[in-house]
């Protein structure tokens, strides 16, 4: 025999996401500040500040920074690569979970060096003390006979994405683009 079922049985009385997040953009923290924007610090211990940069230098997503080709030498006797963390934040209204992605776009860096991306994406939406879990690193060229390193004219480009998700979907922010400039 059939019960009636009454009409409120089974409803939830939250409502769901009403689409996925909206308001999502990477900046420097969750409010004010610097939207669509990033901060970079060498993380090696070397005294390694060219390629530092904070989010007020970014024009829109882009930043362009100009790193003198003689400041690598620090890293003689300190260490064989460079390690640059980025710090963020992903604002984002109705996100339940979040995830950053760190990727290289390309890279041309002379005397055997080569740009990877280390560690694991965070999934924190703020990755403002932390860092984003992928970090830029630059392993140096040379061997025994002493390190080498990037030259004027050399280049590398980065994107660091980050995506806001709910029940009903997923949001991505404006990537912002990263590019390091060799200079004399």
């Amino acid at each position: 025999m059939a019960y009636p079922v009454p009409m409120w049985a089974g409803v939830s009385k939250e409502a769901p996401p009403s689409g996925p997040p909206t308001g999502v953009s990477i900046a420097t923290s969750s409010s004010g500040n610097y939207n669509n924007a990033t901060d970079g610090v060498d993380t090696t211990g070397c005294s390694f500040t060219a390629m530092n940069y904070d989010g007020s230098l970014w024009l829109f997503n882009s930043l362009i920074v100009n790193v003198p080709e003689n400041d690598f030498s620090v890293f003689n006797g300190c260490s064989a690569a460079g390690y640059l963390q980025i710090y963020a934040y992903l604002r984002a209204t109705g996100a339940t979970s979040y995830l950053w992605d760190l990727s290289i776009v390309s890279q041309s860096l002379s005397n055997g060096c080569i740009g990877t991306i280390a560690g694991t994406a965070s999934t924190s939406q703020d990755a403002t003390s932390s860092g984003i879990g992928e970090a830029l690193q630059i392993i140096w060229g040379g061997g025994r006979g002493g390190l080498l390193f990037p030259l004027a004219g050399d280049q590398i480009v980065l994107d660091i994405e980050a995506d806001a998700t709910n029940g009903s979907g997923t949001t991505s922010a404006v990537k912002c683009r990263l590019t390091y400039d060799i200079v004399p």
